[in-house]
């Protein structure tokens, strides 16, 4: 068997095995962050920054951004995010 051909069933292997993984991996961080916002208020992004950052002189641009990528990076709805949220810890 030449080099190629090893390649392919490598790749192939890792696609099998792979793909699978990624999946469960992504569910399982879907269903933590989940459980860490069950049972809270969803706020609209008006709502939440006069509650959380309105205070504190923070401009509203810099907080809806930032909401908005963590939303993209972490695939979750963060409507139900509290300023004291550590993401560490979740």
């Amino acid at each position: 068997m030449n080099i190629f051909a090893q390649l392919g069933y490598c790749f192939a292997l890792l696609l099998i095995l792979g793909i699978p993984a990624y999946l469960w991996s992504e569910r399982a961080k879907r269903k933590k962050i989940e459980a860490a916002f069950a049972n809270r208020e969803r706020l609209n992004t008006e709502t939440f920054y006069e509650r959380y950052f309105q205070s504190e002189v923070v401009p509203k641009e810099i907080v809806c951004k930032i909401k908005h990528i963590l939303e993209e990076e972490l695939g979750a709805d963060l409507s139900r995010l509290k300023a004291s949220d550590d993401f560490p810890k979740t």
